[in-house]
């Protein structure tokens, strides 16, 4: 509860950054990561590229701070994702991710927050808190 509590304060503000001042090379990578997520075949890449993703986002925002406060999480989100994912299949996180990237390519700072607020809340709601 309390991790989720931290990303539904923190990654929606990464993700609005991200929008405003993500770099070239940001943008490919942070594609990539979501194309890692689509096209994995097992659990724990799947785990490894949902995590990658939000890693990604918050080097694009700029923030180092922000960066280094998500790395810092990894074991705790990775056990939240690995939780989350025996509940439910990965559909409704490339959905979600799908819309947060889009927003973002499209320099749209208030649309990545929403998208990216509106994930963390399916997330919470997937693990059943």
């Amino acid at each position: 509860i309390q991790l989720t509590e931290l990303h539904l304060t923190l990654e929606p503000e990464n993700a609005l950054l991200a929008a405003e001042r993500a770099n070239a090379a940001d943008l490919k990578q942070l594609e990539a990561a979501h194309e890692r997520l689509q096209n994995c075949q097992d659990f724990e890449t799947q785990v490894l590229a949902d995590m990658e993703f939000h890693c990604r986002i918050a080097e694009a925002s700029g923030n180092k701070i922000a960066s280094l406060l998500l790395q810092s999480l990894t074991d705790l989100l990775q056990t939240s994702l690995s939780h989350g994912y025996r509940l439910v299949t990965k559909h409704q996180a490339v959905a979600d991710h799908s819309k947060i990237l889009k927003a973002i390519l499209a320099r749209q700072p208030a649309a990545a927050a929403k998208a990216m607020r509106t994930h963390l809340e399916n997330a919470r709601t997937d693990l059943g808190l």
